[in-house]
């Protein structure tokens, strides 16, 4: 193998248009200069092993053998494909050692004391480094180089596919001739190799200014960074996609076809959807066999249903389209190609389709052109014929039924890595945890806030004044937009939320931060006396705007401690107002935890309607702090049965009151099922699902969600079940079966019929223990029953109820909450009275 010593070679792996992507651009953290040994096994020893699940430093190996010019490849674990052979790299080892140990693993034939396959040392070729979003670390993959030497002495049957390796010839690795390839580096390594234009020791970086090269700026600087911006992509949306993208391709750099319906399929594409191909096909901007991270993302941009087909962006899309049709990849459409176009335009238009009709509608619109029926059709003619609106309809092509980005936000196919905390990379003995902030907090890029807040002697905060700093700019319009809204006495969760707390105040007695009863004299100790049909249209506006940002969380929430977990509320406004003051004592704007609601605002209390009101405004004054999941009784039956439905009907009257019932209920129809902290405790109403083991299968769960026992079994069981001890399992399984036979519920393992609710599970140790493993999980918290003190340890503690209303329908039970910060569940008894009061 020679070296080349131009400069400008890429080491095998092939240029690529500056257009779409750097592999060579500054990076946040620059990297050691390669090319001497003692530099390489510096970084070798420095880099760490994990990022997640799917991301880790590894060594990957070109095998060859010379003797039939065939190249090795291997089953990727947690991927559907094959690729080159590799190893994770332990922190303990090198890399040219653990590129050993692999490759004795990897030609093991037979036994005895050398029981593989003999092959010269191996060359290192390619460092490639891919730097993560959020945490801005380097994951590194190094490539290594080796041909079997064949020692006639000892003479061993080589190029033998079993399990842990396929050999394939030369040629068919040239072509991409290899079912199920996850990579094209096994293709681009192998025809690097075959035409002697290996460069060893190479050295490739794509950063995360590379990989933010085109985002959606106020004022775009290219045709890229418009498309994504009329696409209403956020650079948010653009860290997620990235995000998305590196962990499902890794360990290679790029996405083929197969990794590429692979991930479509996750996001709900039929698999055997035959457009699938042409989609791949048109996103690959250099015709490639592969595409890279920025292909990808203007791909789905170019493809979202809401980006104009007009101006420059329509510009870009007609070459998507022209791509989609170019089904031989020629660069001309031809006669089937241009009927396959003119066929989809009509069908979106509802015109017949027949032979006839499409002859006619493609023999006017070649006419047009100058061209005759039979004549190709180059990409500038067709972007001229959709210029001209010669091809009407056009607008319909190259389109996605759904979204890409809203789908992958909900379904979360892949670790959060701004989640990743430093022990989940680095393995540290217990006695030298190091101290200070966690990477996902020190890499965070921060800016001013455009508001500077005054806090009173008595804990409140007010008096925004807007910071006149240069820095302040760079806060998008609806960073801006939010900031100001949330100081704002104006603005609408705030005035409701003012109306709630001095109703609280005055006619429940609950201690307001900041308010005297003396305050209240002259005011209405009912706040829904004011104009009903003015505050009914006010609430419908706070219910959509909450509405849309529940929608945004999805059915599964993911958020990092520190953060509180609140129980049942039940219509407590007395209780929920009191923890305003203990735990969030600033405002919903200032806090510095995240607070997590498990359901149950309504039923069963007086104040149903306040104590959503007031959550849903905390919820859009601060989206990414307040989580509200759904409980049993925001459920319309339920309500029904109970006291919400009565509820608004009294405060609103018959007309405006259903109209807020059901408002209300439209907003409890997408609220999430179930979240999860720190990737470790999973949190819901009710428990864990009798028909769903793994966390994957719950982002299939419909959205909206009107009518959960009917559309989704999982979800009803997550708001319905109850845990039960060992004991109790038994009696009632013992119960169950004199009932129904000793084969009865023998198939549920671990659940047994709630008979206490009529409907849904219990649940058991053997069924929790299993549903944590299955997911890595350590706890569960959950609400849904009522504890005298306030919360309850089941199964050792692996389960905790929370509830968090105190004095439940008349009682004199207590409330409690769960704070989680710092790998500590700390139980939190909260005093809701005076104890005078008491």
């Amino acid at each position: 193998m020679s070296r080349k010593t131009g400069k400008g070679t890429r080491f095998g792996m092939p240029s690529r248009s500056p257009s779409l992507e750097s592999t060579a651009s500054a990076s946040f953290a620059p990297p050691a200069k390669i090319g001497r040994r003692q530099s390489i096994d510096k970084l070798s020893a420095a880099g760490v092993t994990a990022y997640g699940n799917y991301l880790f430093d590894c060594c990957s190996i070109v095998v060859y053998c010379p003797r039939h010019n065939n190249f090795a490849i291997s089953k990727i674990s947690q991927r559907k494909g094959v690729w080159l052979p590799y190893v994770a790299l332990k922190q303990t080892e090198g890399w040219y050692s653990s590129t050993v140990a692999r490759l004795k693993q990897l030609l093991m034939v037979g036994s005895g004391r050398r029981n593989y396959l003999s092959f010269n040392p191996p060359e290192l070729i390619h460092i490639f480094r891919i730097q993560l979003p959020t945490i801005a670390r380097f994951v590194t993959r190094v490539t290594y180089f080796t041909q079997l030497t064949h020692d006639e002495r000892n003479p061993q049957n080589c190029c033998q596919s079993n399990k842990t390796v396929q050999w394939i010839s030369a040629k068919d690795i040239v072509d991409y001739n290899i079912a199920d390839l996850w990579g094209p580096e096994p293709s681009v390594f192998g025809d690097a190799f075959v035409s002697n234009n290996v460069d060893k020791g190479a050295y490739t970086e794509f950063t995360l200014r590379d990989a933010m090269k085109y985002i959606p700026r106020e004022t775009p600087r290219t045709v890229q960074d418009e498309m994504l911006k009329s696409a209403h992509f956020t650079e948010k949306d653009i860290a997620k996609v990235y995000s998305e993208f590196i962990q499902h391709v890794y360990p290679s750099q790029y996405m083929v076809f197969n990794s590429f319906a692979d991930y479509m399929k996750k996001l709900g594409w039929s698999s055997n959807d035959l457009d699938l191909r042409s989609v791949f096909r048109a996103f690959s901007f250099n015709r490639m066999h592969y595409l890279s991270f920025h292909e990808f993302v203007l791909g789905i941009a170019a493809m979202d249903k809401s980006t104009p087909h007009g101006g420059r962006s329509g510009e870009l899309r007609c070459g998507y389209i022209f791509r989609f049709y170019d089904a031989n990849c020629d660069n001309l459409l031809d006669y089937n190609e241009i009927k396959a176009m003119t066929y989809d335009i009509l069908k979106s238009k509802n015109k017949p389709c027949d032979n006839e009709s499409l002859e006619k509608e493609m023999l006017k619109n070649c006419t047009a052109l100058g061209l005759s029926i039979s004549d190709p059709l180059n990409a500038d003619l067709l972007n001229k014929g959709i210029g001209t609106m010669l091809f009407r309809g056009s607008s319909a092509l190259f389109r996605c039924s759904f979204s890409i980005i809203q789908q992958m936000n909900i379904k979360s196919s892949y670790d959060s890595l701004s989640a990743i905390q430093l022990s989940d990379f680095l393995d540290f003995g217990a006695s030298k945890r190091p101290k200070g902030t966690c990477p996902r907090c020190r890499m965070k890029r921060y800016i001013l806030a455009l508001h500077s807040i005054k806090i009173y002697f008595d804990g409140t905060c007010g008096e925004p004044q807007e910071v006149n700093q240069e820095d302040c700019q760079n806060l998008t319009k609806a960073q801006k937009t939010l900031e100001i809204n949330q100081f704002s006495p104006d603005f609408l969760p705030n005035r409701i939320m003012e109306w709630i707390r001095d109703f609280a105040s005055l006619g429940l007695g609950a201690k307001v931060k900041g308010k005297k009863q003396k305050d209240h004299q002259f005011k209405e100790v009912t706040w829904i006396k004011l104009d009903r049909e003015k505050l009914s249209n006010a609430i419908v506006k706070l219910c959509q705007d909450a509405l849309y940002l529940l929608q945004k969380d999805g059915r599964v929430i993911k958020l990092n401690s520190p953060a509180y977990v609140l129980g049942d509320i039940h219509g407590n406004l007395h209780d929920l107002i009191t923890y305003e003051r203990m735990l969030w004592d600033k405002g919903p704007a200032c806090t510095s935890a995240a607070y997590l609601f498990l359901g149950d605002y309504v039923d069963r209390g007086d104040y149903g309607i306040e104590c959503v009101l007031y959550l849903l405004s905390c919820k859009i004054l601060n989206p990414d702090k307040f989580f509200l999941l759904r409980g049993n009784h925001e459920l319309r039956p339920i309500q029904t049965v109970f006291t919400f439905h009565k509820e608004c009907l009294e405060k609103f009257g018959k007309n405006f009151g259903q109209i807020v019932w059901e408002t209300c209920n439209k907003v409890f129809d997408c609220m999430p099922l179930c979240a999860i902290i720190d990737d470790s405790i999973f949190c819901a109403h009710g428990g864990i699902p009798t028909s769903a083991t793994k966390i994957e299968e719950l982002y299939n769960i419909p959205l909206p969600l009107n009518d959960p026992e009917v559309q989704s079994p999982p979800a009803w069981e997550i708001l319905w079940n109850d845990p039960v001890s060992g004991n109790e399992f038994g009696e009632y399984a013992e119960m169950l079966r004199l009932q129904g036979g000793s084969g009865a519920f023998n198939n549920l393992q671990g659940f047994l019929p709630n008979t206490k609710r009529g409907t849904a599970y219990y649940f058991s140790e053997e069924a929790v223990s299993k549903f944590l493993s299955a997911n890595g999980f350590s706890h569960v918290i959950r609400a849904h029953e009522v504890i005298p003190t306030g919360y309850q340890f089941h199964m050792g503690g692996k389960v905790i109820t929370i509830f968090s209303s105190s004095k439940y329908c008349g009682g004199q039970n207590e409330a409690a909450a769960a704070f989680v910060e710092q790998e500590r569940i700390r139980i939190l008894r909260l005093q809701t009275w005076e104890a005078t009061g008491q």
